[in-house]
């Protein structure tokens, strides 16, 4: 189960909720990935980039924490699975949000043949797939029975990850197809690197990029001197 959840404080209903998740968490410890995320803080007039972690009471484990960032282009677009870092800042690496859950489920995938996301569609996706779970189903027992949980069979031998969909979160991100949760950006980047469909960004690279620019300079020339007509 991976929580896309940042529990950076105690919980406002009391200390009984965070000793309930606290002795959950050493039971279920190995099978739990829980949101840590790069974020700026203000600290003076300066802006700082510090690593957002969950409370000390939880005692969780660091290999039990996947970086939920991502870097968008500079556009504003997330199209890639990895988290870019400033290089000039001596910052904790930790694997992303995808790398952990596949480590702790155990789960051996390729080696990634890019860093873009192959995106399986638009919103709603996984939604349309009967492979996303409205909250209330959980926690309702009536609900937990119905014909789609089975009283939990639905989720058996599955990664769950767990996540806010609703706009008011504050989650909503730009990806290629236009707007997308981020636990859904998460789940495609998932289904990526277990299914090594992830994209290679053949013109990132710059001898890649240079052999690019020289083909198309020779394909223009030629082109130019066939068709005899260079202004059109």
């Amino acid at each position: 189960i991976a929580l896309d959840i940042l529990f950076v404080s105690p919980s406002s209903h009391g200390t009984k909720d965070d000793q309930a998740m606290q002795q959950t968490i050493k039971k279920y410890g190995d099978r739990i990935i829980i949101a840590a995320s790069y974020e700026q803080s203000t600290i003076g007039e300066s802006s700082v980039l510090q690593l957002a972690t969950p409370e000390d009471i939880y005692k969780i484990s660091e290999t039990s924490l996947g970086l939920i960032n991502f870097t968008p282009d500079i556009d504003g677009t997330i199209r890639k699975w990895q988290v870019t870092l400033p290089r000039d800042l001596d910052l904790r690496p930790l694997p992303t949000f995808s790398q952990a859950i596949l480590k702790s489920a155990k789960i051996n995938y390729p080696k990634p043949k890019g860093n873009l996301i192959y995106f399986y569609g638009g919103d709603q996706t996984w939604s349309t797939a009967n492979q996303q779970v409205p909250f209330y189903y959980v926690i309702d027992p009536e609900n937990w029975r119905n014909d789609i949980i089975k009283n939990g069979q639905f989720f058996k031998d599955k990664i769950v990850l767990v996540g806010a969909t609703a706009a008011s979160k504050n989650d909503i991100k730009p990806f290629p197809l236009g707007q997308m949760p981020g636990i859904e950006i998460h789940a495609n980047a998932l289904a990526s690197l277990m299914e090594n469909r992830t994209i290679f960004e053949w013109e990132s690279h710059s001898i890649e990029r240079s052999i690019l620019v020289v083909v198309l300079a020779i394909l223009s020339g030629i082109g130019l001197v066939l068709l005899q007509r260079p202004l059109w």
